[in-house]
């Protein structure tokens, strides 16, 4: 069917007018039904790949901007942006390049570990009374990423009276930890746990949260309600 015998009965828009739904169907009464012809959605986008990558370069998180650069990325090479004003949109566009690209990868991997160190500095004084086999492990992260001297001393101050070899353990086998890497640790007999992207302990029993957009893992105990990485909504398991 021509495009011409189409009628339009609704056009609506995301948050930021990046990306335009359009619903269109056989213009006459009930003529899709006798012609067979279902209605369809068009997407579309008016912005051109110069206002995409402004867009993700400046200093607001733009998911639906995000996602069409990320369509552009895949479909026609568009290239990486070589600076941000926003830490999220630094980690979430490096993220898709990453397959790609070693530097990618590494600065995605800078800006997660920024966010991460934000999120558990900040949990730590919101929370002060915290378990300490928790804070052992937001300390131990902070510790080893950390160019700040306060927390440093802070830090060092607390894992000299509470060595990581105490307070944490793998959930499976009670085994020692012996790779504690950026999103996960892993034990001398190969069991690999997810951290809490907020407090970076070892999630061991089924009972966490997962990021619904990017999956990140969080303790069940955190409270947010959107991931610090990509800010998309966190979901029970």
């Amino acid at each position: 069917v021509d495009r011409a015998h189409y009628c339009s009965w609704g056009l609506t828009a995301s948050p930021n007018q990046a990306i335009y739904c359009l619903l269109e169907s056989v213009s006459s009464f009930n003529d899709h039904l006798t012609m067979r012809e279902p209605g369809r959605l068009v997407i579309f986008t008016l912005a051109s790949h110069e206002q995409i990558r402004e867009k993700v370069q400046g200093p607001q998180f733009m998911p639906d901007y995000l996602e069409l650069f990320r369509s552009s990325y895949v479909k026609s090479g568009l290239e990486l942006p070589d600076s941000y004003e926003n830490v999220h949109a630094k980690w979430w566009i490096n993220s898709v390049g990453a397959q790609k690209s070693q530097t990618a990868r590494d600065i995605c991997q800078a800006a997660e570990i920024e966010l991460r160190m934000t999120a558990a500095n900040t949990f730590t004084e919101k929370f002060p009374k915290l378990d300490k086999k928790i804070r052992c492990a937001m300390y131990e992260f902070l510790q080893k990423h950390t160019k700040d001297k306060k927390i440093l001393k802070k830090t060092n101050d607390f894992l000299r009276r509470n060595p990581v070899d105490e307070c944490m353990e793998c959930d499976v086998c009670k085994g020692k930890l012996q790779h504690l890497e950026l999103q996960y640790v892993t034990c001398g007999k190969g069991h690999q746990l997810p951290r809490c992207t907020v407090t970076q302990f070892p999630l061991g029993v089924p009972s966490y949260r997962f990021c619904s957009w990017c999956n990140s893992p969080y303790a069940a105990s955190v409270a947010h309600s959107t991931c610090i990485l990509c800010t998309g909504p966190i979901l029970n398991f």
